[in-house]
């Protein structure tokens, strides 16, 4: 996503979610996981922006738990980076990764 982040949700306490961009015009949230994959969610409101990023007893304050039942669930999304992928390709020496040492 290009233009500028209105809302943003760094460090929530999720062990599933590592950060939360919102881009109010475009109504794109862009999701960080914490395994390093990264997506961009269509159509969401600021509202729905602010429950997932701040959830109530309804999600037993999770913000994982809110972003899984109002987010991935229903909106429409697309993957924009692989984590994993990505780990394995900067620990690759001479293209050759040992996954059985790997952190990925």
């Amino acid at each position: 996503m290009t233009d500028s982040v209105d809302l943003e949700l760094t460090t929530p306490d999720s062990s599933s979610v590592a950060s939360l961009r919102y881009h109010a015009e475009a109504q794109v949230l862009d999701a960080t996981f914490t395994n390093g994959d990264a997506w961009e969610y269509f159509a969401v409101s600021k509202d729905e922006f602010r429950d997932v990023a701040f959830p109530g007893p309804a999600f037993d304050y999770s913000v994982g738990r809110a972003f899984h039942q109002m987010i991935r669930k229903i909106k429409t999304g697309r993957q924009i980076r692989s984590g994993t992928i990505e780990c394995l390709k900067a620990l690759a020496t001479d293209g050759i990764v040992d996954v059985l040492k790997a952190s990925c």
